[in-house]
């Protein structure tokens, strides 16, 4: 559960998610600066991994993501120091107050999916938001609509477009696998790390053409392709000295069992071949080569 106050008014906004993975922590950052209708100068997180990689009072060091979802909202992240609650003690005060409310209002209720829970969470914010405070004498919300409001920054135009990155290294194949589809890349780039995010944005460190956005969704298929023939040439080359035994060798090797298994996929370029050629190879390294070839017989 994502819970947050502002510093002034104490406006309370809480929403809950399957978990607490980068992306629903970010979705609930711009969930939260729509609620308030703005964006505070200054953010205070929980020192927590999705947010902060190294916790340091003067520098702290900010999750990637992170930190680019400050930057377009214009704020300064400054995180709760480790085992010190009065860095965020209002939050950790409206926590107290909606968890004891949330279990009154809704103790004989069930709830069976997460969007029933928020619906529930939201009634119960509106409800303590409505309430008159027993310092201020008067509710969080017209506390925040009087005075605060006028002092958060204004949402950006333009729309958030973060993801979780992940990191891995390109195939031997020169195929990028982001959400189920297939991105093509120079060979140049075979065995070298990328990272790819869950907007299907790709990016690598040693070629600006390594970074690309994809316009269209086909799941399962090639989806986007950032070079030439000449750089489909270049790899079908490179792909032929990739092994010692060369994949003209190993195709030999697999004949001379006695199968054309791999031949009967409709498979009849060198690149849409090395991922078979290189499984029957990775087989035969551990079992018989008459072993393999039965087995791809069977499952062809």
């Amino acid at each position: 559960m994502f819970v947050a106050g502002l510093g002034f008014s104490q406006l309370l906004f809480a929403w809950a998610a399957e978990d607490m993975k980068s992306r629903n922590w970010l979705a609930c950052h711009r969930r939260m600066y729509a609620y308030y209708g703005g964006v505070p100068h200054v953010t205070v997180p929980d020192c927590l991994r999705q947010g902060v990689v190294k916790c340091h009072l003067y520098d702290p060091d900010l999750n990637e993501d992170y930190a680019y979802l400050a930057a377009h909202f214009a704020t300064a992240i400054v995180p709760a120091r480790v085992r010190r609650p009065r860095d965020k003690a209002i939050v950790e005060g409206l926590v107290k107050i909606l968890s004891r409310y949330f279990r009154f209002r809704f103790r004989r209720s069930r709830f069976t999916s997460i969007a029933e829970i928020n619906r529930a969470l939201m009634v119960c914010v509106e409800r303590i938001n409505d309430q008159q405070h027993r310092r201020f004498r008067v509710s969080r919300r017209e506390r925040f609509a009087t005075i605060e409001r006028a002092k958060l920054k204004p949402l950006p135009t333009a729309e958030f477009d973060g993801g979780e990155w992940k990191e891995a290294k390109l195939h031997p194949d020169c195929y990028v696998s982001v959400e189920g589809d297939y991105y093509s890349a120079p060979h140049i780039h075979r065995h070298k790390p990328y990272e790819s995010s869950s907007p299907r944005e790709v990016r690598g460190d040693l070629d600006p053409f390594a970074r690309f956005r994809a316009t269209a969704r086909i799941v399962g298929q090639i989806a986007g392709a950032f070079y030439g023939m000449e750089g489909r040439a270049a790899l079908t080359e490179t792909l032929m000295n990739w092994h010692p035994h060369g994949y003209r060798g190993c195709r030999r090797q697999i004949q001379e069992c006695g199968t054309n298994a791999l031949e009967k996929t409709g498979i009849t370029t060198v690149g849409n071949a090395i991922n078979p050629y290189v499984g029957v190879l990775c087989l035969s390294a551990k079992y018989h080569m008459d072993h393999v070839c039965r087995r791809a017989r069977s499952v062809v």
